[in-house]
């Protein structure tokens, strides 16, 4: 799942970079409220038995371009686990597994197109004695 959310990184930057902000910004709250709506309204949800390839790149590479756009690269994994029907423990260590290298990947992408400035990084220290104990 993180080599097709690696295609998809590329993509959300663009889309963060050269969307206007308006509509990135309506994009998310329609995401948002669909994914909301599926969840309450769900009749009968596909099941996969076994890992499915092409549900691995959709949701892969969907997580990529939200999380390239947007920092938010959960919900596609959310959408594959409950087709999998994973156990509370297999999600944690899922998303655990694919946080960590996603997230890098997509801060490097930041930084290299300029989105990581000494003001972000004057927070991020700032908040890291908040965050620490969090963790």
């Amino acid at each position: 799942m993180i080599f097709f959310a690696v295609l998809g990184i590329p993509i959300g930057l663009a889309i963060l970079i050269y969307c206007n902000e308006f509509w990135v910004k309506i994009a998310l709250g329609l995401l948002i409220i669909c994914y909301a709506l599926y969840s309450i309204l769900k009749k009968s949800t596909l099941h996969l038995k076994t890992d499915s390839k092409l549900w691995l790149f959709i949701c892969g590479f969907l997580s990529g371009v939200f999380g390239g756009a947007y920092g938010v690269n959960g919900p596609p994994l959310v959408v594959y686990g409950n087709m999998r029907n994973w156990s509370a423990k297999h999600f944690r260590a899922t998303l655990q597994a694919y946080f960590l290298p996603a997230s890098f990947i997509g801060a490097l992408g930041y930084f290299a197109n300029g989105l990581i400035t000494i003001q972000v990084l004057k927070y991020f220290v700032i908040s890291l004695p908040a965050v620490i104990p969090a963790i």
